[in-house]
């Protein structure tokens, strides 16, 4: 990785223009369903919307008797770099970098600000994952998601702040909720979620003083809509990634998911129509799981599935390397 971060730019994009190039011809089983995937985009990639800072709760509108104004801290604050590794947004090994990602609450995909950086899909090839893999499991995100719970992604999506106001960027409330982690709760984002999908301005006022009941009432609220985000960006990666680790909560499920995929011919729209709704989520896994158990040419299938993604993705990743190799920037 940081044989390409010193690359000029004019030599990041040449070489990143070589790895497409040859990228673009291998016809392997992963190639095939990317370019199924990629064939009539619902939109040309570049005019996505770029993704923005999350929002802030308003506090005057949510908490009138207690309106603490949000302070945004700068991405490079120390209390901001502790935030991420708190809510697990941080990572010990390299990772893929997205340059899009899907956004559940305004049904769109959304671009990083560096979608179209060339240092970004060599790191990424060196990890396996070809260019526009990333495009390609974001929209197929889109197509898997019904939009039932649009609104609460939307809620979710807003920024996360501490008790005095504080808001710490790349965290929004879906991910410290996610993240398991003890967290503080102001009553201003937890006011404006219930406030904005229960339009309900009775049952708790700022302060709160019986905290544990409006919680709960939150959570009733998130965990139907994880359980739906997780099961759908995990069928979306499986489509096109072997690596079970990849599929992060979901890894112990890899060959389900890869089954399933199997199962519907590796299409999305017959996947789609067997999908559940967030409250027959459980009983679907299981079900599918004990299913899966006792098929064992599925079973079969699912494995070479996976072995085909894994084998492409080592693929990529020697193309990537042979191409620093040719350029002298790295030895045999």
């Amino acid at each position: 990785m940081d044989v390409v971060d010193g690359l000029s730019d004019e030599l990041a994009e040449e070489f990143g223009e070589q790895l497409r190039m040859e990228a673009s011809w291998r016809e392997d089983f992963r190639a095939g369903l990317q370019t199924y995937l990629l064939k009539r985009p619902p939109r040309d990639p570049g005019t996505w919307p770029q993704r923005e800072p999350a929002p802030t709760y308003d506090p005057k509108k949510h908490c009138p008797a207690q309106p603490i104004p949000r302070k945004r801290l700068k991405a490079t604050d120390k209390r901001a770099l502790r935030a991420l590794e708190k809510f697990k947004l941080t990572h010990s090994e390299p990772v893929v970098e997205p340059g899009w990602t899907y956004d559940y609450g305004a049904q769109e995909l959304r671009r990083e600000r560096d979608w179209d950086s060339s240092k970004r899909i060599l790191r990424n090839a060196l990890l396996g994952s070809p260019p526009d893999q990333d495009l390609a499991i974001a929209i197929l995100e889109l197509n898997l998601d019904s939009g039932e719970l649009r609104a609460t992604f939307s809620a979710f999506a807003h920024a996360y702040a501490d008790r005095t106001g504080v808001v710490f960027p790349g965290v929004t409330l879906y991910d410290a909720w996610a993240s398991g982690s003890q967290m503080e709760m102001p009553d201003v984002e937890c006011l404006g979620i219930i406030h904005d999908l229960n339009d309900d301005w009775k049952t708790w006022r700022a302060p709160v003083r019986k905290q544990e009941p409006l919680y709960d009432a939150i959570g009733e609220l998130f965990f139907p809509a994880r359980q739906h985000r997780g099961l759908r960006h995990a069928l979306a990666v499986a489509y096109l990634v072997g690596d079970k680790y990849a599929l992060g909560d979901y890894a112990s499920n890899h060959i389900q998911l890869h089954a399933m995929w199997e199962d519907c011919a590796s299409t999305p729209p017959k996947l789609k129509q067997r999908l559940p709704e967030a409250k027959g989520w459980r009983n679907f896994l299981e079900d599918w799981r004990e299913h899966v158990n006792e098929q064992g040419a599925l079973q079969q299938k699912a494995n070479n599935r996976a072995l085909a993604l894994s084998r492409s993705a080592a693929d990529i990743q020697e193309l990537a390397l042979r191409i620093l190799r040719e350029n002298e920037l790295l030895s045999d």
